[in-house]
């Protein structure tokens, strides 16, 4: 009976179980291997864009933050050029005064730069290693139930 449970249950070690259930009542109510095999492939590749679209959020975040980065820039480069006008005093004092602000200015614009740009090949990188792994498992499971059931349940004289 767990078996038939495991079925609903969304974790992926209860994928390939679940997986198998499907594949064994698909043979079971037509029996055909080409209708098994074409609803296997279809729910693996169902499974993945599931795993796929849950990821999304992730993939707003990586963008958010190249996207607050480059905020950073313009609010530093803005900053920097509204206080460029204090440079015009006579004052040296008030000029030296001014020069750190806008090299300062211009130093939180380009870090903020460069922080989310390392940052987003950072997450990007290990994003796209998830779903190289994902995309190994998906293969990996189709593969195993091809090899250890489908071929093994295949009779070529039922098919014609």
């Amino acid at each position: 009976m767990e078996i038939i449970n495991a079925e609903n249950k969304e974790q992926p070690r209860y994928w390939l179980i679940a997986l198998i259930v499907k594949v064994c009542n698909q043979y079971r109510n037509n029996n055909s291997v080409a209708e098994t095999y074409n609803m296997l492939t279809a729910q693996v590749k169902t499974s993945k864009e599931r795993v796929e679209a849950d990821m999304e959020p992730v993939r707003y975040i990586i963008q958010a933050i190249s996207m607050l980065g480059f905020l950073g820039t313009v609010i530093g480069l803005t900053d920097a050029i509204s206080n460029s006008d204090a440079m015009l005093q006579i004052d040296p004092v008030a000029k030296e005064n001014a020069l750190k602000q806008i090299v300062n200015n211009f130093g939180m614009a380009f870090g903020t730069t460069l922080v989310a740009l390392v940052l987003g090949l950072i997450l990007t990188q290990r994003y796209h290693s998830y779903l190289r792994k994902m995309d190994s498992f998906f293969a990996g499971m189709e593969s195993y139930i091809i090899d250890n059931l489908i071929i093994r349940i295949y009779n070529p004289k039922k098919e014609q």
